[in-house]
């Protein structure tokens, strides 16, 4: 029996979007393909791969959960966790080479106590807060740049042979819409960085850009780029399409990796003027 109606997935539109986003990055600055939520819905073990063979450097996804996933699939790349991980499960990322996110003082005193524990290596990546005000460490004292709780935090994690600070990161609130607030961001970002290197603390990848900031602010990328929407062949907003067009004059940038295909049953003649469907909300304008 076939299906009148489904869904396609086209993966070799989402490795020419990764190839593409990848053109406006610096030799150095890795990929991370985001494939949280099912890939958007796209299907998180074939996306993955695809990826992976598109050339990214890191894959994202937003629980432990999808990670495996990932992992019983023989996907082998780096993987970050972006959401929350129970502490009680930091033993079965780090079995299975998953990244984590630190970014409150209780999951570093559990790790202090308990990360002897760990019969793998555990990698993590800081998360500091910049303005979203969602998960991150945070950095702002009374107006003053105060990096001491990201200093005590490395100083904790760096002395457990158990446990490896690979990253620090942060979220971009409103690149979409206001270019004032993320360059404030920006600034905090890379100043609480300059500040680590006053103590010696230079943390492997740093990062802070996703979609929107990956294709318009170069000075955003850093060490890696977070890219999810736009992989899949979707603008972040139309603010951000129309400024990209407009700097790049490609119209083809970006290419749609989802078709809802459906098999025509009927066609009929309809009178101009005549209305159509529930509700008669549409008027047919020609013949």
């Amino acid at each position: 029996m076939q299906d009148l109606q489904y869904l396609e997935i086209n993966l070799k539109n989402l490795k020419h979007n990764i190839n593409n986003l990848k053109s406006l990055l610096n030799n150095n600055t890795m990929f991370m393909a985001v494939v949280k939520a099912n890939a958007y819905g796209h299907g998180i073990v074939e996306c993955a791969r695809a990826a992976v063979d598109g050339g990214v450097n890191w894959l994202g996804v937003v629980n432990l959960n999808e990670a495996l996933i990932l992992r019983k699939n023989n996907v082998k790349a780096p993987i970050l966790v972006l959401g929350f991980v129970d502490s009680n499960d930091f033993s079965i990322a780090a079995n299975n080479n998953i990244s984590v996110p630190i970014f409150d003082i209780a999951q570093v005193e559990y790790l202090q106590n308990f990360g002897h524990q760990l019969s793998k290596k555990l990698k993590v990546h800081l998360k500091i807060e910049t303005g979203l005000n969602r998960l991150g460490f945070t950095t702002i004292r009374n107006s003053v740049l105060d990096s001491s709780v990201i200093r005590n935090a490395y100083s904790v994690l760096n002395k457990s042979c158990k446990i490896i600070v690979e990253g620090i990161y942060s979220h971009l609130s409103s690149v979409e819409e206001d270019l004032y607030t993320t360059q404030g961001q920006n600034d905090l970002f890379y100043d609480v960085i300059n500040d680590l290197k006053k103590y010696d603390i230079d943390i492997p990848i740093k990062h802070i850009a996703a979609s929107a900031a990956a294709m318009l602010l170069p000075e955003t990328h850093y060490d890696m780029v977070r890219c999810g929407i736009s992989i899949y062949g979707l603008w972040p907003s139309d603010e951000v399409k129309k400024a990209f067009i407009f700097s790049h004059n490609n119209t083809d940038f970006l290419k749609p990796v989802l078709s809802y295909k459906t098999k025509i049953v009927q066609t009929k003649n309809v009178n101009r003027n005549e209305k159509i469907g529930y509700g008669r909300t549409h008027t047919v304008k020609n013949n």
